[in-house]
């Protein structure tokens, strides 16, 4: 009987550090998270308050992205109502850092169609937060540009078969 008594006093003081250590790491990392998030809050009201495009973003509650109308980046759904695609993505995940993960896609952000002549135009003249939309790369645009999508060119040529 004492080698069984031993036993059950051994599980239930291994099953009472497991519980203390669980309460003991939900403290820990429940106090962490929420550091994260109030950090993470006042990065954003700071942003916002030097900022005056985050600032006008943030006062009307949604930011405007500029997308090209191209399949797979940005095109309305079958129905014509709703953006989808790579561009309209990206500025949903820009509206999220931006609002904090709250409200949906479609409250938090306006998609609006540029065309590529006139998409720096646009931009400039601040009819738009962000462009999204399909860019070339040159040198003198990598000074303010972040590539968001790579693609290759190959070239290829029948080889002369005759002599």
């Amino acid at each position: 009987m004492g080698q069984e008594s031993s036993k059950n006093n051994f599980c239930k003081g291994v099953i009472i550090a497991v519980v203390a250590a669980g309460i003991v790491a939900s403290a820990y990392f429940g106090t962490t998270i929420l550091q994260k998030k109030k950090e993470q809050k006042r990065l954003r009201q700071e942003v916002v308050e030097t900022s005056p495009t985050m600032r006008a973003i943030h006062n009307r509650g949604y930011i405007t992205c500029g997308v090209t109308n191209q399949p797979g980046f940005a095109m309305l759904d079958e129905d014509g109502t709703t953006w989808e695609g790579y561009e309209v993505d990206l500025c949903a995940a820009v509206a999220a850092g931006i609002f904090g993960m709250k409200g949906s896609k479609k409250d938090n952000v306006k998609i609006i169609p540029v065309e590529v002549p006139d998409r720096f135009t646009v931009l400039g003249k601040k009819g738009i937060d962000v462009l999204l939309a399909m860019t070339s790369h040159t040198v003198e645009r990598s000074l303010f540009e972040v590539s968001l999508f790579l693609q290759g060119g190959i070239f290829s040529h029948m080889q002369d078969l005759c002599c």
